[in-house]
């Protein structure tokens, strides 16, 4: 990924950051499950879109580091995981 890509990065997650905040707002009333999943889920969505372009570019490191990725977030250690168990 070049310096441009990941300077891309950061106001795309500031987008994703504000798009989260106008969807709960709006989902909150009507359908609180989907506005609490939107709230847990939505920092997720932009590592793995990085992931699949890291993948798209550089296929086995890309590889690599999406297993990497998954056992990371997978372990019940990790803290503030999704994927952690309740």
């Amino acid at each position: 990924m070049g310096r441009g890509a990941v300077l891309l990065l950061l106001p795309l997650v500031a987008v994703a950051f504000l798009v989260r905040i106008v969807a709960v707002a709006l989902l909150r009333r009507r359908w609180p499950r989907v506005a609490s999943a939107v709230e847990r889920w939505w920092l997720w969505l932009p590592l793995a879109a990085v992931l699949v372009a890291v993948t798209a570019a550089q296929p086995l490191i890309g590889l690599l580091v999406t297993v990497v990725t998954i056992v990371v977030l997978t372990r019940a250690s990790s803290v503030g995981s999704p994927f952690r168990p309740r």
